[in-house]
């Protein structure tokens, strides 16, 4: 009796991943969507929109003072 060796989680979950996207691509490409735009609006879908503060004011790493714009890519100060 022979025994094949397993593979590791990982490879059958990355297998599952791609038939799933290729499952998402076939139903959903008369409508131009892909399986990344089904998620943000089924999550759209079930939770509604946003409400409560906008998403800069939850985000203290992204500062709206102007602090801090040299490093993420704004002008140089003067």
């Amino acid at each position: 009796m022979t025994t094949t060796p397993f593979k590791p989680i990982g490879y059958y979950l990355k297998a599952l991943d791609v038939l799933i996207d290729e499952d998402f691509a076939r139903s959903l490409s008369a409508h131009e969507l892909t399986r990344r735009d089904w998620q943000v609006l089924n999550s759209l879908a079930l939770q509604g929109p946003l409400t409560g503060p906008p998403v800069s004011a939850r985000t203290p790493c992204w500062p709206s003072s102007g602090r801090g714009r040299r490093r993420y890519g704004g002008s140089r100060p003067r």
